[in-house]
């Protein structure tokens, strides 16, 4: 018998053996090529930063020497315009939005598409595009100057052109006559400029189909009819975002938000799309539109707050002096919002709607009461 020098004779690799050798090597490769992405990405991306930041101070310094800030439609043009030499590797620059006292630098990424996402009317992500206005700080207002050239790739070069809004639009509005229109959502009011009473050119808001739908609805109700009335009015844009790319505190308690007259859009939770009706929804806009409301008329407020508390004196209100916010304006909000919804709702059901109408149901002093509890942190003035 022939013996064996070193124990047990070697054994091959089994079938599992290898499968899971296998296994592991593909997830370690799976993540190796990930990070690479990862770095890659923000590689390109840091180009938008610095270029961004660049064309920021050259903004300044031109400033200093003409008196004003310029708008440029390309990366050509920014160069022509703030003597420059920007050469576009992944991204291409646009000045836009340019007043007396502010400017937005837009950076699109070449060969995206920003259609895609107005059609659905959510912002792209950073990578795609970034805002920036003479701060440094991020703009989300932005789309209102690039609804023309939505038809275009970006990298076409051509910011200024016209073309497809990428969705319908609101009813016609003229800037003229500021009366609202059939209520159709069709093209007359479908994003663009146009000039108003002034001779100034105005940008015009968009609304996508799901959006348009939803304000039809608003339109329909008794409360909610003066509040159509006044996004159309006032050009108000509305549109779905995903709070937890720029705003990750808001994602998950926030449905929706009011910024003020200059950002002047109705911003909607994304989450809400999809998870809540579009009566919800509708009811959810209605109080923000109670918000601008009080932003574009707020001696109306301030009058009836008077009339209804004759207790007060107008020094008492915030209506008009920080935080332009109060335990009574946010009531006021929420009692609009649920009055839509019960004029909507039918047989439908919403968690969160129904949750209000039922703290609506127990009285003012109730509401309130919960209204101070979730805005705890703001420590919000009665008035």
């Amino acid at each position: 018998m022939k013996k064996r020098l070193f124990g047990k004779p070697h054994k091959g690799f089994t079938l599992i053996e290898i499968v899971i050798a296998a296994v592991i090597i593909g997830i370690v490769l799976a993540f190796s090529f990930v990070a690479y992405r990862q770095y890659v990405e923000k590689a390109k991306k840091m180009e938008a930063v610095v270029t961004i930041s660049d064309i920021r101070k050259a903004e300044e310094f031109n400033k200093q020497q003409t008196g004003s800030y310029v708008s440029a439609e390309n990366t050509q043009a920014v160069n022509q315009a703030l003597n420059l030499a920007i050469v576009p590797k992944y991204y291409e620059y646009q000045v836009v939005g340019v007043t007396d006292d502010n400017f937005i630098v837009l950076a699109r990424r070449i060969g995206s598409r920003i259609e895609d996402y107005l059609s659905t009317d959510r912002l792209p992500p950073d990578d795609i595009v970034l805002a920036r206005d003479k701060s440094g700080a991020a703009r989300r207002d932005y789309p209102r100057y690039i609804r023309n050239d939505t038809s275009e790739s970006y990298g076409s070069g051509s910011g200024g052109s016209s073309g497809s809004s990428g969705g319908s639009g609101g009813s016609g509005s003229s800037g003229s006559s500021g009366e609202s229109g059939s209520g159709s959502k069709e093209s007359e009011n479908s994003g663009g400029t146009e000039e108003n009473g002034d001779g100034n050119t105005v940008s015009l808001p968009f609304y996508s189909t799901e959006i348009a739908a939803i304000l039809e609805l608003l339109e329909g109700t008794e409360t909610g009819d003066y509040y159509y009335d006044l996004i159309i009015e006032k050009k108000i844009s509305v549109v779905f975002e995903d709070f937890s790319a720029e705003y990750p505190s808001l994602a998950e308690g926030v449905l929706a938000f009011w910024a003020g007259t200059t950002d002047n859009t109705i911003h909607v939770n994304s989450l809400l799309d999809g998870q809540s009706c579009d009566e919800a929804i509708s009811a959810v806009i209605c109080h923000e539109a109670t918000h601008a409301d009080y932003s574009y008329n707020p001696g109306k407020w301030i009058e009836s707050t008077l009339d209804k508390h004759p207790e007060l004196t107008e020094g008492d209100l915030h209506i008009t002096s920080y935080p332009l916010n109060s335990i009574d304006q946010e009531y006021n909000c929420f009692e609009n919002s649920v009055l839509v919804w019960k004029e909507l709702q039918g047989e439908k059901t919403d968690e969160i709607m129904d949750a209000e109408e039922s703290i609506y149901d127990q009285g003012e002093d109730f509401m309130k009461a919960q209204i101070r509890l979730s805005y705890a942190d703001q420590m919000l003035p009665e008035y």
